[in-house]
């Protein structure tokens, strides 16, 4: 379970859910919490924080052990220009991005720096990303258009589950 913050004053219930806050920088709605159920032995990591580098993309990292296997699961959300190369991606790794990054493989009309960062992740390394062009449209703007800014990939060992 992920989910963007924009309001630090809401407060929502989760039984049996253990939580982890990449908090706000700024006056930025950047902050990323993430749920992890308590039945799973998990380490979280504020891998890369907003204000950390030119990039200002944050990446944070849940290192998940379930029935003796570790699993990685980064959340993203990186900035037009993210350096990806930080992640490490092997066996068993998700990879949560919210993202506006264009790209004609998950269905914009158009590329842009970070949708082109993204391929040549998934073009380098083991993930596979989970899209399927004919899903609905999960965001709708208020002009009418509408996209899918989110994106699962998972590492290869994974795309059947």
């Amino acid at each position: 379970m992920e989910d963007n913050l924009t309001n630090e004053t809401q407060i929502f219930s989760f039984p049996g859910y253990s939580f982890y806050l990449l908090p706000k920088f700024r006056k930025i709605a950047s902050g990323i919490l993430v749920g992890v159920k308590n039945s799973l032995i998990a380490n979280f990591d504020m891998y890369k924080q907003l204000g950390e580098s030119e990039d200002k993309s944050k990446i944070v990292r849940i290192d998940v052990w379930k029935e003796y296997h570790h699993y990685k699961i980064y959340a993203l959300y990186p900035a037009c220009k993210s350096n990806l190369s930080v992640l490490t991606v092997e066996q068993k790794t998700v990879v949560i991005r919210g993202m506006k990054s264009h790209s004609l493989r998950w269905g914009y009309d158009d590329s842009d720096a970070s949708g082109r960062e993204f391929k040549d992740l998934l073009n380098s390394s083991s993930l596979e990303i989970i899209f399927d062009a004919s899903d609905p449209p999960i965001y709708l703007h208020y002009n009418g258009s509408d996209s899918n800014p989110d994106l699962l990939s998972v590492s290869s060992d994974l795309r059947d589950y």
